[in-house]
C-alpha cells in the first residue's frame, strides 16, 4: 500500500500548534471585548453626570409706589445643574434645579445701597417653576404674589398663586387674599408734576429716572451674576 506516513511526533505537534493558535485567537478577543466593556461603562459613567451648579436670574416685573422714589423688584432665582450625556434622556437639555427662590427688592432711586430683600424659597419637587409679581402697596403694607405657570400650562386651569404682605412692623406674611385696590405708580403717559418715578426694566437691570434726574440713569439697579442680588450701582 502507497501512500504518506506520518509521524506521530509531528502529528501531535500539529495538534498542539492548531489549539495553541486557537488558544492565542480567544485569548486576545476576550481582552478587546473586556476593554470595550472597561472603556464603555467608564463613557457611561461620565455621560451620567450634571455640570457645576449655575445661577439663573430673570426680572419679573417692578412697580413704582405712588409720590415716592421707591421701586419693588421682583427677581426670579435659580441654582440648577445642566446635565451631560445620558442624563438627557428622555428630556434633553432639561437642567436639574437645585434651588428656586422668589426675590423681592424694595430700593430708593435715591439711595440705591439702601435696599430690602425679602426672599421666600420654593422646593423645586413641589413647584416645577415660579413667577413671582409685584402687585402694590396698600395702607397695612406692600403685596406681591408668586405663581406656577407650569401648572395652568399642563392642566388647562389657573396656575396657582400664593399672596404675600410685607411691612416694617411685622416683616413678611403670607395671606389668603389682598385688597381689591392696590397702589402703584403709572409708568405710562404724561410725566406727572411734582415727585415721580419713571422705570424701565431689562433681563437684569432696571433703568429709573425721577424729577430729581430728568436725564435716565441707565442700569441703576443690576443683578449681580454671581450672587444673583439686586444692587445698586449708582451708589
Amino acid at each position: 500500500m502507497s501512500g504518506k506516513s506520518i509521524d506521530s511526533k509531528s502529528l501531535n505537534l500539529g495538534r498542539i500548534c492548531k489549539n495553541a493558535g486557537g488558544l492565542g485567537f480567544h485569548g486576545e478577543w476576550r481582552r478587546r471585548f473586556y476593554r470595550c466593556v472597561v472603556i464603555g461603562l467608564l463613557c457611561w459613567m461620565t455621560a451620567c453626570t450634571y455640570r457645576d451648579p449655575e445661577i439663573y436670574t430673570d426680572i419679573e416685573n417692578v412697580r413704582a409706589k405712588p409720590g415716592t422714589h421707591t421701586l419693588a423688584v421682583a427677581v426670579k432665582y435659580l441654582k440648577w445643574q445642566w446635565p451631560n450625556g445620558l442624563v438627557t434622556f428622555p428630556n434633553p437639555g432639561v437642567p436639574k434645579v437645585l434651588r428656586q427662590e422668589a426675590r423681592i427688592y424694595l430700593v430708593n432711586a435715591d439711595l440705591p445701597d439702601d435696599i430690602t430683600q425679602i426672599v421666600v424659597a420654593f422646593d423645586p419637587k413641589e413647584f416645577l417653576n415660579i413667577a413671582p409679581w409685584v402687585l402694590g402697596w396698600a395702607e397695612d403694607g406692600f403685596y406681591f404674589q408668586v405663581t406656577d405657570p407650569t401648572v395652568s400650562g399642563k392642566e388647562n386651569q389657573p396656575a396657582p398663586t400664593q399672596y404675600f404682605k410685607w411691612n416694617d412692623a411685622a416683616g413678611l406674611q403670607q395671606v389668603d387674599t389682598v385688597p381689591f385696590q392696590l397702589a402703584f405708580q403709572p409708568n405710562t403717559g404724561p410725566v406727572p408734576d411734582g415727585v415721580f418715578l419713571r422705570y424701565s426694566k431689562g433681563h437684569d437691570t432696571v433703568d429709573v429716572q425721577t424729577e430729581r434726574h430728568p436725564e435716565w440713569i441707565r442700569n441703576a439697579f443690576q443683578v449681580d451674576p454671581m450672587t444673583g442680588h439686586l444692587l445698586g450701582t449708582q451708589g
